[in-house]
């Protein structure tokens, strides 16, 4: 028998808004109310759409853009071919202190250096380095570079963003850093012509510049640490950071005294800041800030002395400088208007006159000491210029945004009254931002060489083409003419130039006596006299190398071309056994015994 449906609850089907405005805790409901509010749509909860992270893991916007150049910035890096010199004399190293457990107290891998007390000021670095080799290959190297070139670009622009309130600052940061510093961190460079040749032809790998890996690239990183933690926000962390740097420090690079010297600049420059106010020097001595500089000083200069040598190693340092050897060397002359780094800093030194006499912002008293008393460095040893850079890197990015900050202030003052304002809103912070920051970080190393090599384990052909691009295929690095002498042992003493010594220590016959290489500083002083007379090949040069029992000489074919055509014609008893595009060796034709 059909029941007909009431009108009351066809009504209710019909409408479903009716239905869902009855009660539902009437227990006589009819059955088809309840079907229609089970059919009810749940109102979505907000809260499960809030960010649960907790505040240190969330990060802004600029972070990704950030890891994105940074990233890139690694990844390019640990492309880049390895320049021939330092490297390889301190992966020798490496490996002697590797095999024998122990740091070696006399020169250990030049025969006409035995006996010369050694202080290794770099044991640690070259540990390191040579670890990494042994575990991970040649691609470990530049990868090892990058991560300290990325460090310091990083930390430069965390702390000039911080310092500005302003993320854009960092990138003037690492910019004015890579300006300043990179013939110090890459052998050569690329004018503008040829790289946009390189990116329109596609010749990619040709852009690709030989880094300099030497400890000193800890030493800088080291450096700006310092640097970071003196500018930041006073805190217990750099009670514990400072004597942690300095102790790492002076093992892997002798610098660690010019760290040292950054901290007491800023004592001087407090003490000037007190004066200019006071001109009371009992004020300098009663405040709290001055002191606070003068124990970070204390507490590095006593950290440093965590090292195999103890005080000794502060005299080596600060005698190393006045070694005559080194004023044979173009990297230990001054620096000259001639030279491009030279060109390079005139210009960043402009730019900060220009932006010191227009900022806003107060200028401490130790800002000239640094950027002046660097500078001077710089101009009396080119190679102090790596410690200018971080300095004129940081300080011209915090002015550059006080002129920026100025420059929005008096525009809004001059803005009509019905004009809107821009809202100075905070960057808003997400984990998101985070999580996409290290995904872009992870991506980027894992398609890098040593994130390919280290994910990937080991492969002897990717290793070959790997040793193919870092090493081979470099601008004269001597891997032909050193497999030469590996099948060719040469016997007695063996004449090379100063720059392929490190190579042929390297990777030469076991037997090898190299003349001279990198360690310059080790070579007592007739040597390196005789040295330079024979690679100039000025009077006496022929005699000079029969003094030394020389049987073997190696030459590089584009430096030493008039020395190899006085071997090739004017000088008897040689013999030329070995040419190829960037080596020659002659072969003396009765061997000194």
């Amino acid at each position: 028998m059909t029941v007909p449906m009431s009108t009351h609850v066809t009504e209710q089907l019909d409408s479903p808004s009716r239905a869902y405005s009855q009660p539902a805790s009437e227990s006589n409901k009819p059955a088809a109310d309840q079907a229609t509010t089970a059919q009810k749509p749940t109102k979505l909860d907000e809260t499960a759409l809030q960010d649960r992270m907790p505040d240190w893991f969330k990060t802004s916007r600029a972070i990704v853009w950030y890891a994105l150049l940074l990233g890139a910035m690694f990844t390019y890096l640990a492309f880049c071919p390895l320049w021939y010199t330092d490297l390889w004399g301190h992966l020798a190293y490496g490996r002697l202190i590797a095999e024998t457990g122990s740091i070696p107290e006399t020169a250990p891998l030049m025969p006409l250096a035995e006996g010369v007390r050694f202080v290794d000021t770099a044991w640690l670095s070259q540990l390191i380095a040579y670890v990494g080799y042994e575990r991970f290959g040649v691609s470990a190297l530049p990868a090892l570079a990058a991560a300290l070139m990325v460090f310091c670009a990083g930390a430069l622009a965390y702390r000039a963003a911080r310092t500005t309130s302003q993320a854009w600052c960092g990138l003037v940061a690492i910019a004015l850093f890579l300006l300043v510093d990179h013939r110090q961190l890459f052998a050569t460079s690329f004018t503008l012509t040829e790289i946009i040749e390189g990116v329109f032809s596609l010749r990619l790998p040709g852009l690709l510049l030989p880094v300099l890996i030497r400890p000193q690239l800890a030493g800088l990183a080291c450096f700006v640490a310092t640097l970071c933690l003196l500018t930041g926000r006073r805190s217990i962390f750099q009670w514990i950071a400072i004597p942690a740097v300095f102790a790492a420090w002076a093992n892997l690079h002798g610098s660690f005294v010019v760290g040292i010297g950054l901290i007491g600049v800023f004592a001087i420059g407090r003490a000037g800041d007190i004066l200019r106010r006071t001109d009371s020097f009992r004020r300098v001595l009663r405040d709290g800030e001055f002191w606070r500089y003068v124990m970070f000083a204390e507490l590095a200069a006593v950290s440093a002395l965590i090292n195999p040598y103890g005080l000794e190693l502060y005299a080596s340092v600060l005698t190393f400088g006045s070694n005559p050897n080194l004023a044979d060397l173009v990297e230990w002359r001054p620096l000259t208007l001639r030279m491009q780094q030279g060109q390079l800093a005139a210009f960043a030194a402009i730019s900060l006159v220009v932006l010191y006499c227009t900022t806003p912002r107060r200028i401490r008293t130790v800002e000239p000491f640094l950027l002046i008393g660097f500078g001077l460095l710089s101009l009396w040893m080119s190679r102090f210029l790596i410690w200018w850079g971080p300095i004129a890197a940081y300080y011209g990015a915090i002015h550059a945004g006080a002129l920026w900050q100025a420059a929005k202030r008096k525009r809004l003052k001059k803005a009509k009254p019905g004009d809107p304002s821009p809202a100075a809103a905070r960057p808003v912070r997400r984990s998101v931002w985070t999580v996409a920051a290290a995904g872009l970080m992870w991506i980027f190393f894992a398609v890098s060489p040593f994130g390919m090599r280290a994910l990937g384990g080991p492969d002897a052909e990717q290793e070959a083409k790997y040793f193919g691009h870092f090493v081979r295929n470099t601008t004269a690095t001597p891997v032909d003419v050193t497999e030469y002498l590996i099948e060719h042992p040469p016997v007695g003493q063996v004449f090379n130039p100063y720059e392929w010594g490190d190579y042929l220590m390297w990777a030469g016959p076991p037997e090898l006596e190299v003349f001279v290489a990198s360690h310059a500083h080790l070579v007592p002083s007739l040597v390196w006299e005789d040295y330079m007379r024979i690679i100039r090949g000025t009077s006496g040069w022929d005699e000079a190398l029969e003094r030394y029992g020389v049987n073997t000489i190696v030459l590089n074919n584009n430096s030493h071309a008039s020395l190899i055509a006085s071997l090739s014609a004017d000088v008897e008893g040689w013999r030329q056994d070995y040419r190829d595009t960037r080596a020659s060796v002659f072969t003396r034709i009765d061997p000194i015994q």
